[in-house]
């Protein structure tokens, strides 16, 4: 739809019917507008006296005549977003102000060392101009210049934008209800970044613009190899992962000559971070490849961040707004990094039961616990009840090892980047019976790793053995391509479910 004014012309254009992207110029274009290969989005227009009202299946776009003021509200009448004033040229860019909803809450705008991921109250300079509002939208800034963010800083009630350097002004309205969904609906508008292997784990040249760094911003190093630079590393690489950045990056170089301890807990940090710069990966890391590589490939086909903050797998508990220094990497395990000299830090625990996958401790979630570096060398991780988590085999030769917490249901696609296709492992608890599939794209040995069950009675297939003193069980089996190969479990009692909670 384009808007001829007084002064200038205004564009607004549907993507999805939950995404639409609008312009506005106050001049002539120095260009014509290039013609978007985009299916139709149906839409109904109704021309009133004073403002024109666009409505798809999930959204209602009001845009006032005089001044082309924009309101943004759900299909079921909820105000998403609204401009409380005019877009007004200021010399060398522009700046208008937004409605900020009491309890909304934000989240973005580039790589920051906050400890506290909700930026209301504060006025930044982003580094990124995408910002998430937990109000249910995103907004992504596309024209060029030099963003800053006034979050409820001035007024408690607005949100003022001001952008230096444009000629114009552009962005992608990006409606959720949640953040995975915004980011899904970027991904429709920027497009999926080339196709990962596991060569690229390690590599940096096949990031795309847009995608996994804007362009213009340089690879930064982390600098002088302090405490303090460690925690600002694990601060930007959580911010970066709300700001768009699909594969967090680390640059382990300049800690390579600090003294042992700050090195050993850079190193942990480095092993679950996907791009890592200036050293070998850590035996770990090289275990975490399929894990690593099938949460790559979600991140083309998806739009998801590797890393991903508690909001992003959380978005209804508050207190996980409030913490930047811990991340999930993937849906399934919770990292703490810790980057303190004393070797301690707290870990808050969403919903559900945790188990530490160092020592194969129960947590219950929903609190907060204090940890201590783990023996080692491992990063601190916790892997969440209903998880499937796998690893690639130890150095040499060996089985891929499925970790299973039961007793919710649980699921993983491995994805075969030679075969650019997925093996499906799947597990669940059915009455008396613990029910372990695999449908294998490749002939392979897999070792299921079943925690916290009682002794069985009997495995139907595979060699099995039980640990007593962790209450694991192991299950060997060889899986042929092409085969669904299903091992069922006699239990003497209902699964245990994750053992007693430890305080």
């Amino acid at each position: 739809m384009e808007f001829h004014l007084s002064r200038g012309s205004a564009e607004l254009e549907w993507v999805t019917p939950g995404t639409f992207r609008f312009s506005r110029w106050w001049g002539n274009r120095l260009e014509a507008p290039q013609p978007k290969q985009r299916p139709s989005v149906a839409f109904e227009a109704e021309d009133r006296r004073e403002e024109v009202v666009f409505r798809t299946e999930q959204l209602a776009v009001t845009v006032r005549k005089m001044g082309v003021l924009l309101r943004v509200d759900g299909a079921d009448g909820v105000p998403l977003m609204a401009d409380a004033s005019e877009i007004l040229p200021r010399k060398g860019g522009f700046q208008w102000e937004r409605e900020a909803q009491a309890g909304t809450r934000y989240f973005g705008l580039g790589r920051r060392a906050d400890a506290t991921l909700d930026a209301r109250g504060r006025r930044l300079r982003a580094e990124e101009p995408f910002l998430v509002a937990s109000r249910g939208y995103a907004e992504q800034h596309l024209a060029s210049g030099s963003y800053t963010f006034d979050l409820a800083h001035s007024r408690t009630d607005r949100y003022g934008i001001e952008v230096e350097g444009a000629d114009h002004i552009e962005y992608c309205f990006y409606f959720g209800p949640s953040i995975k969904e915004m980011f899904e609906r970027r991904l429709e508008v920027e497009g999926p970044p080339k196709r990962i292997t596991v060569e690229d784990l390690g590599l940096l040249a096949w990031l795309t613009p847009g995608m996994l760094r804007r362009p213009g911003v340089a690879n930064e190093r982390t600098g002088g190899g302090t405490w303090s630079d460690l925690r600002d590393s694990l601060l930007k690489l959580v911010h970066g992962s709300l700001s768009g950045t699909l594969l967090g990056e680390f640059d382990l170089a300049p800690f390579l000559g600090s003294r042992a301890e700050l090195y050993d807990r850079a190193l942990q940090l480095a092993t679950l971070v996907p791009v890592l710069r200036g050293a070998a990966a850590s035996s770990l890391r090289r275990r975490l490849t399929p894990y690593l590589l099938t949460y790559a490939e979600e991140a083309r086909e998806r739009g998801y961040p590797i890393i991903r903050s508690l909001p992003f797998q959380f978005p209804r508990d508050a207190e996980a707004s409030t913490r930047a220094d811990q991340f999930m990497l993937g849906d399934e395990l919770l990292a703490a990094p810790i980057y303190t000299p004393d070797g301690t830090r707290t870990v808050y625990l969403p919903q559900g039961i945790w188990t530490d996958f160092a020592t194969n401790e129960v947590r219950t979630g929903r609190r907060t616990i204090r940890i201590s570096k783990p023996d080692g060398g491992a990063p601190p991780l916790f892997a969440r009840n209903g998880s499937i988590v796998p690893l690639a085999p130890e150095p040499g030769s060996g089985p891929m090892v499925l970790h299973y917490f039961p007793r919710l249901g649980g699921e993983f696609f491995i994805y075969e980047s030679d075969l650019e296709d997925y093996s499906q492992v799947h597990a669940a608890p059915a009455g008396s019976y613990l029910r372990l599939e695999i449908e294998s794209k490749k002939t392979r040995e897999y070792e299921w790793i079943v925690h916290h069950v009682e002794r069985p009675k009997a495995v139907s297939a595979g060699l099995w053995r039980y640990d007593d003193a962790l209450r694991n069980l192991h299950v060997g089996c060889r899986a042929r391509a092409g085969e669904d190969l299903i091992v069922n479990i006699a239990m003497p009692d209902p699964i245990a479910g994750g053992g007693p909670a430890t305080q």
